[in-house]
This record gives C-alpha cells, structure tokens and sequence, in this order.
C-alpha cells in the first residue's frame, strides 16, 4: 500500500491515495484495531473534501465522500458510539440520496434500521428496514430482500410478535432456497425453530 501511495503522490493523484487510504482503513477494520481503521477513514474523508472544494461536480469522488462516512459510521458502532454512528449513517444517506445510488441508499436504510433495533427503537427499526426492503424489492436484489427480512423478523421477535416474524422468515428462506445457500439456509431454519419454541411458550404462559 505504501508503494502505491508513492506513485499516486507522486502522479498527484489525490483520489488514488484516498482509494488506497479507505482499502487500509478496511483491512485494520477486519483485523480489529477500530482506531487505526478510523484513522485511516478520516484521512481518506480528509483528501476527499479537499477535492470536492476543487471539483464539487465530481460525483465518483462524492461517491467516495459518502462511503467514508458509512465506514466511519461502521467503526463507530463498532466501538458502542452509537450517536456519531447515526450521524455518520443519515451523511452518507443525504449523499447517497443526492446521487441517485438507489442500492446504497437501500444499505444506509438497513444500516440505520440495525443502529435503531440495537438503540431499542423498534419502530423505527421497522421503519428504516421497511424502506430498504421496498428499494431490494425494486432493484430485484436477492440477497438485500432476503437480509431485510430476516432483520425484521429478529425485530418482531424480539417483541413476542412470532406471527410477522415467522412470515418474514419464510420469505428468507425461500431466497436462500432459490440460490443455494445452505448456510444461510440452515441459520434461518434455525431462527425459526427458536421462534416455534419461544411461541409455545408464550402460548403456555
């Protein structure tokens, strides 16, 4: 990665050593060291503003901007500072937004629907997941409708509401079934074992 900074400081090539900045950023976050990665996310974030006050028009560099602040979002929730990870999550949606990238809004929707279930906001959880799902559903994006669906059932779930949370999980697995996923497959079959027993349960109490 150092060679290759070089080369773009060298070239002057901001946008590749804020690219190359943000691949760093990603590989810190897989090992673990959130602060290093933050670091990383925020010089990146950095490069990428100054080029914006020279080029406002750039959209792949705004692109760049907006899936800083959904890695500096990520590494927040990562460390439990869930009020900057909200605010990092609507900056990139507002980008987002702005460029018309409907599969990256549908994640910013998931993202902050996550944020407000693990907040204990369950309304809004299903509101913000709702909205993903309908841009999954748009785009035909398999693996986004299936995701938002077993989210939601975890959500319902978590609420003793088995009958919605039962009925997004067979969506699932209906999905998973249609491409193979065994692993997938085998959690949700899972999920909705843990749903059955929690139910009798409830039913017997």
């Amino acid at each position: 990665f150092d060679k290759s900074i070089k080369i773009c400081e060298t070239l002057k090539d901001t946008i590749g050593i804020a690219a190359i900045t943000t691949k760093k950023g990603s590989i810190y976050i897989s090992k673990g060291e959130y602060q290093q990665a933050l670091e990383h996310y925020l010089i990146s974030l950095k490069l990428r503003e100054d080029i914006r006050m020279r080029e406002p028009k750039n959209n792949k560099n705004l692109e760049g901007i907006a899936d800083c602040f959904n890695n500096i979002g990520n590494v927040y929730y990562y460390l439990g500072k869930y009020d900057f990870t909200i605010d990092n999550y609507f900056k990139a949606l507002e980008m987002y937004e702005h460029l018309k990238k409907k599969e990256s809004i549908a994640h910013s929707f998931n993202n902050i629907g996550l944020l407000y279930r693990v907040k204990g906001n369950s309304e809004k959880a299903v509101e913000y997941r709702e909205k993903a799902l309908i841009i999954y559903e748009e785009l035909g994006n398999k693996e986004g409708i299936a995701a938002v669906n077993t989210g939601l059932a975890i959500i319902f779930s978590s609420e003793n509401n088995f009958e919605p949370a039962k009925k997004h999980l067979l969506k699932s697995l209906a999905i998973y079934q249609e491409m193979g996923y065994q692993v997938k497959i085998a959690q949700t079959l899972h999920n909705l074992g843990d749903i059955c027993a929690s139910q009798e349960k409830f039913t017997e109490a």
